[in-house]
């Protein structure tokens, strides 16, 4: 895994209607500590839990949605996203988000969501740091 400082300068991050941002604490990471505090641009469409690792993001049907890890350290400590899991149909049908080309593993995508009525999925999302793996749980809705 390459070493990253948050250069994103460099990165061509996709631009999507409905953006999470994981924002990791390395060193509480890598001493057991929670360290990830997940944020997103939609809590006036009824997002909620920002500043948790459970956040609940509220999309609008149709978005494109992008998950971008932040080293809120600024340091040269190693990380990136390497996955999700999906639990549910609501929001993410059969399609699961990918790694977003030139992000260096930093922004996935998932090119559409759907309505889901009300309905949330709960996924998981697994992030490597500084070669320990870390999974949680949040959701997503799409109204």
């Amino acid at each position: 895994m390459a070493k990253i400082k948050n250069d994103f300068s460099k990165i061509d991050f996709p631009p999507c209607n409905t953006q999470i941002f994981i924002c990791v604490d390395p060193g509480s990471v890598q001493e057991g500590g929670q360290g990830i505090y997940m944020v997103d641009n939609k809590r006036d469409s009824g997002s909620s839990g920002e500043g948790s690792c459970e956040l609940y993001t509220m999309c609008d049907d149709n978005d494109n949605v992008s998950w971008t890890i932040i080293n809120i350290a600024q340091d040269e400590t190693p990380m990136e996203i390497t996955g999700f899991q999906t639990e549910g149909n609501a929001v993410f049908r059969n399609e699961k988000p990918v790694a977003a080309d030139g992000c260096k593993n930093l922004c996935w995508v998932l090119d559409k969501a759907y309505s889901s009525g009300g309905k949330s999925d709960t996924y998981q999302i697994a992030i490597m740091v500084n070669e320990v793996p870390i999974h949680w749980d949040p959701f997503i809705a799409c109204k």
